[in-house]
C-alpha cells in the first residue's frame, strides 16, 4: 500500500512540496523556501521524473534521470528571470520486486521501518548534514543549529548534480517513508 500526504507547515504562506506516487515510483521534492518559485521547482521535479518510472534500474540509470529532471529545473530558471534561482529537493524510489532504489539530492528524507527500528537511508545536503555526518555535532545540536536549514545541494540550482543512490533490499513488513 502506497499513502501520501503533503503539509503546509507552520513557517509558509504557500506549500512548496509536491508528491509524486505510482506502483513503482515514489517521490517527495520540496522547493527551497525563500527562494523565487520553489513549488515550480518540486512540481517540475515530479513531472520530470514521471517520465522515468519505467526505467531498468540501476545506479547510472537513476543517476541519469537525476541529470534530465536538474537539467529541465535549471534551463527553466536560466531562460525565465522570474524563475532565478529555484531550486528544489529530490528525494525518489523505485521499488521492484526485492529492492527498493532511492536517488536522492537535498535534504528530504527517505526512512524504512523494520521490526520496530527505524533507520535513516539518506544523508542530508546540508552544512549541518556534513557537521553530523563527520561527528563534529550532535543530532541534538543539529536540531537547533541556526544553520539547520541550510543546504548544500538542490535541482536546478547547478548545470550538473551529484546525486546519491542507495540499493537496499525489502523484507516482509517493511514500511517505508520519504
Amino acid at each position: 500500500m502506497i499513502y501520501s500526504i503533503c503539509d503546509i507547515g507552520l513557517k509558509r504562506a504557500t506549500n512548496e512540496d509536491c508528491i509524486y506516487t505510482s506502483p513503482k515510483l515514489i517521490a517527495v521534492a520540496d522547493g527551497m523556501g525563500g527562494h523565487k518559485a520553489g513549488e515550480i521547482a518540486s512540481k517540475m521535479a515530479c513531472e520530470e521524473l514521471k517520465k522515468h518510472e519505467n526505467i531498468k534500474l540501476s545506479i547510472g540509470a537513476i543517476r541519469k534521470v537525476f541529470d534530465s529532471v536538474n537539467t529541465a529545473i535549471y534551463n527553466a530558471q536560466r531562460n525565465d528571470e522570474a524563475l532565478a534561482n529555484m531550486g528544489t529537493t529530490l528525494t525518489a524510489m523505485w521499488i521492484d520486486k526485492k529492492h527498493v532504489w532511492i536517488g536522492h539530492v537535498g535534504d528530504s528524507r527517505a526512512y524504512r521501518l523494520r521490526e520496530d527500528t527505524m533507520e535513516r537511508l539518506t544523508n542530508d545536503h546540508s552544512f549541518v548534514g556534513n557537521l553530523l555526518q563527520y561527528n563534529i555535532i550532535t543530532e541534538e545540536q543539529a536540531r537547533v543549529h541556526h544553520l539547520r536549514n541550510q543546504i548544500d545541494r538542490a535541482m536546478g540550482i547547478e548545470s550538473s548534480i551529484i546525486c546519491d543512490v542507495i540499493k537496499t533490499d525489502i523484507q516482509p513488513g517493511d514500511v517505508f517513508l520519504l
